[in-house]
């Protein structure tokens, strides 16, 4: 009997300093669905879900937020939410990675001024999709379902300049945690992207004097 879900683990950085906690990937061989999330302690109160039906959304314990939908970015071909991640300067490690270290697929760090993505493809079955070449595929190919449809699910890691834009840092989150401070953070803000998709942003943050 095969198993009853595939995983495929991807973090930044690498297993002697990691700059993420470790993202699963989980998808549902029975319905097709595939839920998203980093942190194993509560995955199935705090995830990303990408449902069958093409209803994708985000669960922070009992409350549910809508994303955006799939995106055809050409026929039969779309994308799911995309990963951005940066290295930024902060003063507490990332949340250390648990399970069976060779399971997981470590990305590195980008160079100076640069930018990883990392991009969910939903793709026919059977459709012999290729890296370009300034891409790298992530683990294996897994079996989901879209609209109902059997289709195969790539995910792929681009390293590409930061754009003028982005290489300002217009966003810090200042952190007060009232008396304790925790030992490990992953900071992760979820918004929509300009060609439509929703994006998994990894952030920076200061940290409040206590």
């Amino acid at each position: 009997m095969g198993r009853s879900t595939e995983t495929l683990r991807f973090a930044f950085g690498s297993p002697e300093e990691p700059a993420s906690s470790v993202w699963r990937i989980n998808s549902r061989n029975k319905t097709g669905d595939v839920y998203i999330h980093n942190a194993p302690q509560f995955g199935s109160s705090i995830h990303i879900a990408l449902h069958a039906s093409g209803r994708f959304s985000l669960k922070l314990a009992s409350e549910r937020f809508k994303l955006e939908p799939p995106f055809e970015y050409q026929r039969g071909f779309y994308w799911g939410p995309i990963f951005f991640f940066r290295k930024f300067r902060s003063k507490l490690p990332s949340i250390p990675p648990s399970g069976n270290q060779d399971l997981i697929n470590w990305l590195g760090l980008p160079a100076k001024n640069n930018l990883f993505t990392v991009t969910i493809v939903y793709a026919p079955v059977g459709v012999e999709l290729e890296p370009h070449p300034f891409e790298r595929r992530i683990g294996r190919i897994l079996p989901v379902k879209l609209f109902h449809q059997e289709m195969s699910l790539h995910v792929f890691l681009v390293h590409r300049p930061l754009q003028p834009e982005e290489r300002v840092v217009n966003h810090i989150e200042k952190l007060d945690f009232k008396g304790g401070q925790p030992t490990a953070l992953d900071m992760i803000r979820i918004s929509k992207t300009e060609v439509g998709p929703s994006a998994i942003i990894h952030e920076p943050y200061e940290i409040s004097e206590m």
